[in-house]
């Protein structure tokens, strides 16, 4: 997914990431997109639940609900895919 597709996923709410129990929990935005001059790389602070953080990049494996199955540790769904 390009950075442009994901920050409309943000700010919709439809944006989940996999947590080590195996449940999805929601992701927001822990802050501002940051793009680097130099090279073309991006990046995402996300946060899940109280203490979960991570971040989104251009090599992030982002799966679509009905693509077929889920690949990787983030999904874009518009329901809880637990």
């Amino acid at each position: 997914m390009t950075k442009n597709e994901l920050e409309k996923a943000l700010d919709s709410g439809t944006l989940w990431a996999k947590m080590g129990n195996g449940r999805w929990w929601k992701v927001r935005r822990n802050g501002r997109t940051q793009v680097w001059v130099r090279k073309p790389a991006w990046r995402i602070p996300v946060k899940a639940g109280l203490r979960a953080c991570g971040e989104l990049t251009q090599d992030s494996n982002v799966t679509v609900m009905g693509d077929g199955a889920v690949r990787g540790d983030w999904i874009v769904s518009s329901f809880d895919p637990s």
